[in-house]
Formats: C-alpha cells, structure tokens, sequence
C-alpha cells in the first residue's frame, strides 16, 4: 500500500448539498485544488454515471445510443433474425444491466431505447408490421421471448 497517488487529472469532485461558499473554496488535493463539477454534469464512477442533482439522463441517452449503434451494425450484416436477438441477449442486455443498478426505468423507456433494435429484428424476420414480440418483466431484463 505505500507509494499510491490519487491522479488528479483524472479526479472530479461531486459536492452534493454544498453551499456556494464551500464550492468556492474546492478542495486541496496536494499542490492542487478540485472545484465541484456542474449539477448536471456526469461523472463516470465504476460505469456508472453520478451527477449532483441525481439526474439519469445521460445514463438514459448512453443506453439509446448503445442499442442504435448496434442496431446500425448488425442492419447491414448477413445474418438471421434469431442470431440478432442471440447478439442482443448476450452483448447489449449485460452491459444494460450493469448500468442499471443504480436505476429503474419504466416499461414505457425500456421500449423506447430498443425500438430500433426491434425494428431491426423485424426487418430480418421480414415481419415489418406485426406485433409480434414481448420484452418482458422489469426494465432490468430486455429479453426477448417467443415469436
């Protein structure tokens, strides 16, 4: 445990319930002093996003970035619908999981993330206007059952 040094480059400092006078003054660290970061800004904590007021937001667009993305590669690739929800089941949810811990969202935005995914699937299943799947339970578990 000896010679372990905080980076302070990489440090951020949340002040959460702080007046304005003690965000003034930061925070010695060393030679170096760390002011609070922005209410709304994010800091990326274990891969989980904290800000001061608790706003999720950003964790919420990251997560529909994340299914757009995927959902953009796997479009031009040749493969069947059944490998796309194989791929979204073992690479997307895991990580939408983790990220999740220190939120819940409602079946509503659960459905409004993946809508590009599943609009994806639809185009490989060749299905385009048939309700034909149920993502189900808690927002914590995005997978796809039964056609």
């Amino acid at each position: 445990m000896n010679d372990i040094t905080i980076n302070k480059s990489k440090s951020y400092l949340i002040a959460i319930n702080a007046n304005s006078q003690t965000k003034l003054e930061g925070l010695l660290m060393g030679d170096k002093t760390l002011y609070p970061v922005a209410k709304d800004y994010p800091v990326r904590s274990l891969g989980v996003y904290v800000t001061e007021n608790g706003s999720k937001q950003f964790q919420k667009d990251q997560f529909k970035k994340l299914t757009n993305y995927m959902a953009n590669i796997l479009k031009g690739k040749p493969i069947t619908d059944k490998q796309a929800i194989y791929i979204f089941n073992t690479v997307v949810i895991p990580i939408l999981e983790y990220s999740l811990n220190d939120m819940m969202l409602s079946e509503k935005k659960c459905l409004k993330i993946i809508t590009k995914f599943i609009s994806m699937i639809k185009n490989k299943a060749l299905l385009l206007h048939q309700k034909i799947f149920y993502v189900g339970g808690y927002c914590n578990n995005f997978v796809f059952k039964g056609y």
